[in-house]
């Protein structure tokens, strides 16, 4: 009765593990594409803010980019930052 519990035990914790590893895996390994969820531009027109969600993961990136100009009215480089934040706190579009 003993080695019965046992081996059910082992078989369930093996089990476990191969259906948890399976799924790891593809989380991993599986390729992340990016989806933009909303898109806007401040009104001065020197800032753009995008919110990218890329899949599977399970945040959000914030994407703050200022694009500069020279005098000639030219665009030159852009510099920004990005704000990682959970799913949850960026409602759905």
């Amino acid at each position: 009765m003993r080695a019965t519990k046992i081996i059910f035990w082992i078989l369930f914790v093996l089990a476990m593990v191969l259906i948890t590893g399976d799924w790891l895996l593809q989380r991993v390994f599986q390729e992340k594409v990016p989806r933009v969820v909303m898109s806007s531009v401040s009104p001065d027109g020197k800032w753009i803010c995008e919110i990218v969600d890329i899949e599977p993961s399970r945040f959000n990136y914030v994407l703050m980019v200022s694009a500069g100009r020279n005098r000639d009215g030219k665009q030159w480089g852009y510099g920004g930052e990005v704000y990682v934040c959970g799913m949850d706190s960026i409602p759905p579009s």
